[in-house]
């Protein structure tokens, strides 16, 4: 493929954009994350309706559990605007994303260590965990999702968006419904946990695509991210009191970017 000085590169005879090779990459990453998604959602609700590791005998634990998911959401929601605050959008969709990626692989790991053994006290930890792990599955697929689009929405103009969003919704669909192919076959070949362990592995490829996507549009002066520096260094040198958006203002701002 040629390069050209407008960083476009000529792939098979068709002129592609560097907007276009990175909003690629950011949809590629999108599909890591549903991919991984796809696995963990029915292992660790399986993990947790099993009479062994979960709460299969106890009723009220699934209530419960979805009481806990807003709580949840909004302590992520709070780690995520911390993040962006100090490090800016790119690194604060690293690090949430490496956070979710070891919160998977480090929570399988435990469960199937623990599950080991028979005694008390490791079945209590087991169902502990594993009642952790299917609140926080809950809770962070949607923040992570909405950092996607917010790259993919600063980079298109209105026009571009209306032509590429449903195709790009179309990659997550094809993605998600593979992993429901392939959950059965994994599940028989790892096991649950290895099968959750999976899912966070997934989502280091994930983040490998979003780096992809920030470098292109960082080295031909389109990163979404200058825009956050731009104005954090406005409120820096500024004189008069600027009004800071609350949590609450981020989020609304952060998922109104995703593609209804």
């Amino acid at each position: 493929a040629d390069a050209s000085s407008d960083g476009s590169i000529n792939l098979l005879g068709l002129s592609v954009t560097a907007q276009a090779r990175a909003v690629f990459c950011m949809a590629v990453a999108m599909a890591c994350h549903y991919l991984s998604y796809s696995l963990a959602r029915p292992t660790t609700l399986a993990l947790f309706t099993s009479s062994t590791a979960g709460f299969a005998h106890s009723p009220g634990a699934f209530p419960l559990a979805m009481a806990c998911i807003s709580p949840t959401s909004l302590l992520l929601l709070f780690i995520y605007t911390n993040m962006l605050d100090a490090k800016g959008p790119r690194k604060a969709l690293r690090g949430t994303t490496l956070m979710c990626s070891l919160v998977l692989s480090t929570a399988a790991g435990l469960v199937a260590y623990l599950s080991k053994s028979d005694s008390t006290s490791n079945t209590w930890m087991v169902r502990t965990v594993v009642g952790a792990l299917f609140v926080y599955r809950e809770s962070y697929v949607q923040l992570l999702t909405s950092q996607y689009w917010s790259f993919i929405c600063s980079t298109l103009t209105p026009s571009q968006g209306s032509t590429w969003f449903a195709p790009i919704s179309g990659l997550t669909s094809v993605t998600s419904a593979t992993a429901g192919l392939l959950v059965k076959t994994v599940i028989d070949s790892v096991g649950l946990t290895g099968a959750v362990a999976m899912a966070g592995v997934v989502l280091l490829f994930s983040i490998l695509a979003a780096e992809q996507a920030y470098a292109i549009s960082e080295t031909h002066g389109f990163n979404p991210a200058a825009e956050h520096f731009a104005k954090k260094k406005k409120e820096n040198e500024s004189t008069t009191p600027i009004v800071k958006q609350n949590m609450i203002s981020k989020a609304t701002a952060l998922f109104a970017r995703v593609p209804t």
